[in-house]
């Protein structure tokens, strides 16, 4: 895709089990669908978030059929959904559909910060 990172690692290996904590949810990622995707305005909607470790600000990556597809940053995040801005020139985010089933992984990769800060 335009822009895709090609040093981007492999989604983290799932625990034996399911992730429950938040300890988890940073170490491992979240399995969870995409709930809502408008691809003119960037955005998309997730249906989990703050009981999840989801929190306004978080840059997270999204992982469909183990592939890095697209990088996302947290713009709202209630109790049961969030709503994120779809960053531009990582993965290939059109290839993301309403439904799919994505493992959500926290982006805490210090080279980051200066896209953040200027974005």
């Amino acid at each position: 895709g335009i822009g895709e990172d090609v040093n981007s690692p492999p989604p983290p290996p799932s625990p034996a089990g399911s992730v429950t904590t938040l300890e988890d949810v940073s170490k491992y990622g979240l399995a969870t669908s995409i709930a809502r995707i408008d691809k003119s305005s960037g955005m998309l909607m997730l249906p989990v978030g703050s009981e999840k470790g989801i929190s306004l600000g978080g840059i997270w990556t999204i992982y469909k059929a183990q592939e890095a597809t697209a990088r996302i940053k947290i713009q709202s995040s209630a109790e049961n959904y969030s709503l994120a801005y779809i960053l531009p020139r990582f993965g290939n985010p059109s290839r993301l559909r309403p439904g799919d089933v994505i493992q959500v992984v926290p982006q805490t990769d210090k080279t980051l910060s200066w896209f953040i800060v200027f974005f």
